[in-house]
């Protein structure tokens, strides 16, 4: 049998992150409240902090619905993984510096010869058998992609 079905995974739907979106909320309400209550400066001072914390939150809510138009992830045969946006598909091959925790996967695509995308999955993105499916399976992606045998074999 060929290794490469062992790593095989089904087409991953993602759903929009609500813990990715609070923990947006909730540091950058808490940041301004720090400027507003506890900081003790001049007022320009001030007035310029709270215009980064603003500019900060609109930023990473962009992140965030750029992040939430992203609705599938796909790992082909070849090693190459699909990138399912609403707008187009992105073809993308994944870099060894991924990380893997209980709640959290951060993937590390690269998307040409000069650009690389970050993908935060928060558990609650996915359901959580193939969340753990994908944690487990990673690595092994990781290991024929580098040409050794996965760690884990079919019985």
């Amino acid at each position: 049998m060929s290794q490469k079905k062992f790593v095989s995974l089904p087409v991953l739907t993602l759903r929009p992150s609500k813990i990715l979106l609070a923990l947006i909320v909730v540091l950058h309400t808490l940041a301004f409240a720090i400027i507003l209550y506890k900081v003790y400066v001049h007022i320009i001072v001030n007035i310029f902090l709270g215009v980064l914390v603003v500019a900060s939150f609109y930023y990473y809510r962009g992140v965030y619905r750029q992040l939430s138009t992203l609705q599938q992830l796909k790992y082909r045969a070849d090693g190459m993984w699909i990138l399912g946006y609403k707008d187009k598909p992105l073809l993308v091959s994944l870099q060894p510096d991924y990380m893997v925790t209980e709640w959290l996967i951060v993937l590390h695509f690269k998307v040409g010869p000069y650009k690389s995308i970050r993908l935060p999955i928060f558990y609650d993105m996915l359901p959580a058998l193939l969340y753990k499916k994908l944690r487990i399976v990673l690595p092994a992606i990781q290991q024929l992609k580098s040409g050794n045998k996965p760690m884990l074999q079919q019985g």
